[in-house]
């Protein structure tokens, strides 16, 4: 069945829904690091929730999926855009892999130079100054993707640089194969990669010993977030679009307020599980949510200006804050706010978000620091 595309494949103008969600995706993901620095990264966190009240609890647990769901719509909106181009054209494939692929990986080694060599030293005037030495090992280690550490921005950038080249098959495959030929794969992915370790989790929470021990692993199936390019690509041709906005808004905030409840029973079973992106709760929250945005595209909050300048800055964001939160974690008033968890999150929160989009779109008008270091594209004239 052919659906009606809403985004031509090589538009270069900016698409006002697409701009929404790609700015709600980065404000998921500033959400997700702030969280994750201002709470004890999911050990104790049952000592937490039984000491906490039971609103800063469930707020807290919504926000935590609501973190969740940055890294599927930013994949969903890359399967939008890219997928449904014909890649056999004449210098399709080509513009692709520089233009895309290439100017990516660029970009991640730009800032892994920044990340592991200029930022150290940057602050070690204000503190003990880093060795040189051990800053060029990491710096070189990180140019060549050799160091997993713990720098929330590099797992991403690692990933998607793999799953990229992919994009020119899946959409030949796409284009020429029926949408049923991929539900098999599809439904192999949803029952061993989200819901039999979600059963898993309920379990152990639970406090059963019993364990569903599937014999399919993970590296036999279809990555978890091809999965997300895949769904991304029909949900912009028009999967559920037959679906009225007061069925999509309804599904969105049960499915969200779903998995908020399952995260705090998690919490509060002290298992220290976090609700993944390979979770089912977190995968139909964010169908939902793409397929909402899609169908809410013509209304003014879309074409409003904060949402378009978040989303031509949200690069720029996404590297920025992790580094600007963590520096407003050495400040000298951190211990104290630290003793107000849910404040503390709130703020940090804020500081990378806000902080890094007043760097980004104030650097990003230098025409070379725009181009090459956050890939905006300028924008056209009326």
């Amino acid at each position: 069945m052919a659906f009606p595309k809403l985004s031509p494949p090589d538009q270069e103008e900016r698409v006002p829904w697409l701009d929404a969600a790609r700015a709600l995706a980065i404000l998921s993901v500033t959400c997700n690091h702030a969280f994750i620095l201002a709470y004890p990264a999911m050990r104790n966190m049952k000592d937490y929730y039984q000491a906490a009240s039971l609103p800063i609890s469930g707020a807290a647990a919504l926000f935590f999926v609501f973190s969740r769901l940055g890294v599927p719509l930013f994949l969903m909106i890359s399967g939008a855009l890219l997928l449904d181009r014909d890649y056999t054209k004449p210098g399709a494939l080509k513009r692709f892999y520089t233009h895309n692929w290439l100017r990516l990986l660029l970009v991640t080694e730009l800032w892994n130079v920044l990340i592991y060599l200029v930022f150290p030293l940057i602050y070690g005037f204000f503190g003990p100054r880093p060795g040189l030495r051990a800053l060029l090992t990491n710096l070189g280690k990180a140019l060549l993707f050799l160091n997993a550490d713990d720098v929330g921005s590099r797992w991403y950038m690692a990933m998607i640089l793999c799953v990229y080249p992919l994009i020119p098959p899946l959409a030949a495959a796409l284009r020429r194969l029926p949408g049923k030929a991929f539900l098999l794969p599809g439904l192999a992915v949803v029952i061993f990669a989200f819901l039999i370790p979600n059963v898993n989790t309920a379990l152990e929470a639970a406090g059963l010993k019993l364990q569903l021990n599937a014999s399919v692993t993970a590296a036999y199936l279809l990555p978890v977030y091809v999965l997300y390019l895949v769904l991304g690509y029909y949900l912009d041709r028009g999967l559920l679009a037959n679906r009225s906005v007061w069925f999509l808004v309804p599904g969105f905030a049960l499915s969200f307020l779903a998995t908020g409840l399952f995260q705090l029973w998690i919490f509060s079973a002290g298992t220290g599980y976090g609700v993944r992106y390979a979770d089912l709760g977190i995968l139909v929250s964010s169908v939902f949510l793409f397929a909402l945005l899609r169908r809410i595209r013509a209304g003014r909050l879309l074409r409003g200006i904060p949402a378009r300048v978040t989303a031509s800055c949200a690069l720029g964001i996404f590297f920025l804050h992790i580094p600007l939160i963590r520096y407003c974690v050495t400040l000298p008033f951190h211990r104290v706010l630290s003793t107000y968890v849910f404040r503390y999150f709130l703020i940090l929160w804020a500081a990378g978000f806000f902080g890094s989009l007043l760097v980004v779109w104030l650097t990003g008008k230098l025409p070379l620091v725009g181009k090459w270091l956050y890939l905006m594209r300028p924008r056209k004239k009326d």
